[in-house]
């Protein structure tokens, strides 16, 4: 079988034959966190860092939240003061760029440590209890009502 050189496969061929690709992709990585460290406190400057070559602004995100650019090498993440969040893991990722506007991501996990948690002692619903009109009382007309309700994490009103 052979292919003919359509005009719309001689544009294709001239496009891609002319194309700048990149000779090497764009590369970064996390100097500091490392993977599954444990974290406490502000994180901040060179405790986030990340470096690579060829970049030249990089984003960062916490979780999945945008927090802030850094645009001049050491690559450093905004302040994240990790006490606003709760223990456990949590994802640093930085998302960098070089000046041809290519871009690559690398991402870190992180465990949050910042001591204990208060949480109530329990989730259980309030006990109530109606004292008026009895149970099982037929009621005609205006009827006054009595009740009382009890709950470990207290009561505000009845």
């Amino acid at each position: 079988m052979k292919f003919q050189k359509t005009p719309l496969a001689l544009a294709a061929s001239a496009l891609l034959s002319s194309a700048p690709f990149a000779a090497h992709a764009l590369s970064g990585a996390f100097v500091q966190p490392t993977s599954e460290q444990t974290v406490s406190g502000v994180l901040q400057g060179s405790a986030c860092e990340v470096r690579g070559s060829d970049i030249t602004s990089v984003n960062f995100y916490w979780d999945y939240a945008f927090i802030g650019t850094d645009k001049a090498g050491p690559f450093q993440c905004p302040a994240i003061d990790t006490t606003k969040f709760p223990n456990g893991k949590h994802r640093v990722r930085a998302v960098f760029f070089d000046s041809k506007g290519n871009n690559n991501a690398t991402s870190v996990y992180v465990n949050v440590q910042n001591g204990t948690t208060t949480t109530p002692t329990t989730n259980t619903p309030p006990t109530i209890s109606i004292s008026a009109p009895a149970s099982g009382a037929t009621v005609k007309g205006t009827v006054s009502c009595a009740a009382s309700a009890s709950d470990s994490n207290g009561i505000q009103n009845v």
